[in-house]
């Protein structure tokens, strides 16, 4: 009864850890199904910041196809003639920003990949406009091109000392050979941005988006080609690179949830396709990036069955521990209580309970004489008929002709007179 009990404990644990585990994952299947747990830009989020529509926009079009990258730059592999998306691009976007970055990222230009850089304008900071007719090299003396800088701006007419390298490497402003300016705070930018004009190197396109960002390219290397403007100032620019091209932009607002469902540009953003079926837009410049832990790797190989394999003796080791799968015998029961639990039980009863489980009957009682007989102390006090008659009765009990009781008083009576 006992067992079964344990038994019944044990699968209702189980159940309800079961149900714990069931409900926990709902909860976070449900969240990260909403895509707010992702960052700005990023085609997992389903927000009004997040790009996951233009992601399944773009998947649905007849002859391309969609993919989205978990794998740090530094270490992908040449992706080959395909669309390479960066929205919403930060600081160090390849990795250290090293010359050896660049040069791979550059090959996979040669080979036919159309790289394109958005910066987000949701992350820059409200810096002070800069006077357009500069002559400093950086206007803010920032160290990459991917951040806007929080410096203070130089006094007019002084030099600025900047290196354009990071502590990790060269920046892309100068390996690229370009500069950025901004032309407001970011408090001041309209709400509903400034219109874009499109040049000759974007003549496909007859509508640009609104552009939302306060920042403008300046000083463009001779490699450069202005794709569009807003007031005369250039917002985006490309660049040919063998088989593919670069493709630089100042705001990431129009590839967004929110710019799609209120004024689409799909000439806009078909053209920023460059042409290619497949588009790869790349999550680990936002934070995304795959980590294969244990599980993943269990999933990969299908280790499914070990692992189910493993929860089941693991089960079975605490059910052993709580229960016992073979029935209790009395004999060996000793010390135990009417509930279960082990009581306390001294040197004299361990003796008794080892005595009982190797000694029954007759055997118990002789080897009891066998070591009272040894004693000098007792032999002193009793008498060798004494001890002939207690082994006498022994050995008659052992055939059987008295009652091992009867035996035990009849030994008491004879021991109780002094020989």
């Amino acid at each position: 009864m006992p067992a079964r009990r344990s038994l019944l404990i044990f699968l209702g644990l189980a159940a309800l850890a079961a149900l714990f585990i069931r409900g926990a994952w709902d909860l976070m299947e449900i969240r990260f199904a909403s895509g707010d747990t992702y960052a700005a830009n990023s085609t997992l989020n389903s927000g009004p910041k997040g790009s996951r529509a233009l992601f399944e926009s773009l998947d649905t079009l007849p002859g391309h196809h969609c993919e989205r990258n978990f794998v740090p730059l530094s270490q992908l592999k040449p992706p080959g003639s395909c669309s390479l998306f960066l929205i919403g691009s930060g600081e160090n976007v390849f990795g250290e920003d090293s010359e050896e970055n660049f040069e791979k990222v550059e090959d996979w230009m040669e080979a036919g990949t159309h790289l394109i850089l958005a910066v987000s304008a949701d992350s820059l900071p409200g810096i002070p406009p800069v006077p357009v007719n500069t002559d400093l090299e950086n206007p803010w003396d920032a160290t990459n091109f991917y951040t806007s800088g929080t410096g203070t701006p130089p006094k007019p007419g002084s030099k600025s000392k900047s290196t354009h390298k990071t502590q990790e490497g060269v920046t892309a402003a100068a390996h690229w050979d370009f500069r950025w300016r901004s032309i407001a705070h970011r408090e001041d930018i309209p709400k509903d941005g400034w219109e874009t004009k499109p040049t000759t190197g974007m003549a496909p396109v007859s509508k640009l988006p609104r552009w939302r960002s306060p920042l403008r390219f300046v000083k463009m290397g001779k490699d450069w080609q202005t794709l569009a403007s807003v007031g005369g100032e250039a917002v985006a620019i490309g660049r040919r690179f063998g088989k593919g091209s670069l493709v630089l932009l100042t705001d990431s607002t129009s590839f967004t949830n929110e710019a799609l469902w209120r004024s689409v540009q799909p000439e806009f953003l078909l053209w920023m396709t460059g042409g290619r079926s497949r588009i790869i837009f790349d999550e680990t410049h936002l934070g995304t990036a795959s980590d294969p832990g244990v599980m993943t790797l269990a999933r990969r190989y299908r280790f499914h069955g070990l692992m189910a394999g493993l929860a089941l003796l693991l089960a079975l080791f605490i059910w052993r521990g709580a229960t016992s799968l073979v029935p209790r015998d009395e004999l060996t029961d000793l010390g135990h209580g009417s509930h279960g639990h082990l009581d306390g039980a001294s040197s004299a009863s361990g003796l008794i309970g080892l005595m009982k489980q190797s000694l029954r009957g007759t055997a118990l009682l002789r080897a009891c004489f066998t070591e009272w007989a040894k004693n000098p102390v007792i032999r002193r006090r009793h008498s060798d008929a004494q001890v002939t008659a207690v082994r006498d009765l022994i050995t008659t009990a052992e055939a059987g002709k008295i009652p091992l009781v009867e035996t035990y008083r009849q030994i008491a009576t004879l021991l109780k007179r002094r020989g």
